[in-house]
């Protein structure tokens, strides 16, 4: 229905032209059927023109909206790379300071069985003995 109401509105605007053998130049002695051709011809050039002119509008939008998401999300990759790197090199020194705190308890231990183990030993032999 409305590409109907447009082919109307464009034969409409092309008959009526007041181009050289439009309507006007037909009901004043020329040719009405060739005038009313141009005209439409005309008329579709510029309404064709008017969509084409809307589409590459439409388009560079398009186009300026990717750019603007494609910054955005290059921003956003940059932060969480960085929020990744920080939390790794926390994780990282978390797990320095357990394999020293792992390692100085260790120490402990085994000096402490250093000392003990052999009284323990000389009091067991002396209890079988």
């Amino acid at each position: 229905m409305k590409l109907l109401a447009v082919f109307v509105a464009v034969l409409a605007v092309g008959t009526i032209n007041a181009a050289p053998g439009g309507l006007l130049g037909g009901l004043l002695g020329g040719d009405l059927l060739k005038g009313t051709v141009t005209g439409v011809t005309d008329s579709l050039k510029n309404v064709l023109g008017l969509v084409l002119q809307s589409i590459i509008e439409i388009v560079s939008s398009v186009l300026n909206v990717l750019e603007q998401l494609t910054e955005i999300v290059d921003k956003l990759i940059e932060e969480a790379t960085a929020a990744v790197e920080k939390i790794i090199c926390t994780v990282q020194a978390t797990l320095d300071k357990l394999v020293e705190v792992v390692y100085k308890v260790l120490n402990q231990l085994v000096a402490t069985l250093a000392q003990n183990l052999p009284r323990k030993l000389s009091g067991l032999l002396i209890n079988i003995i």
